[in-house]
């Protein structure tokens, strides 16, 4: 069974750390094995707010190698 989706927070090669889409860091890291991508019906409030999101850190991050999106645990 999935847990409710996460925010990945950094990536260290195959290893990530993650928050909860409130911006809330889980412990521990999360091998690439353990995760996986999140993709929401479109139109649903969970797309538009991941939308809204991705565009958000976007700007802030553009040169940045971290991996930013919704995984599920």
């Amino acid at each position: 069974m999935w847990s409710v989706p996460h925010h990945v927070k950094t990536r260290h090669l195959n290893l990530y750390t993650l928050e909860t889409l409130g911006g809330l860091p889980l412990t521990g890291m999360y091998n690439t094995h353990h995760l996986r991508a999140f993709k929401p019906r479109e139109g649903m409030k969970l797309a538009l707010g991941e939308l809204t999101c991705i565009e958000e850190v976007g700007k802030d991050e553009e040169e940045d190698e971290v991996d930013v999106g919704v995984v599920e645990v």
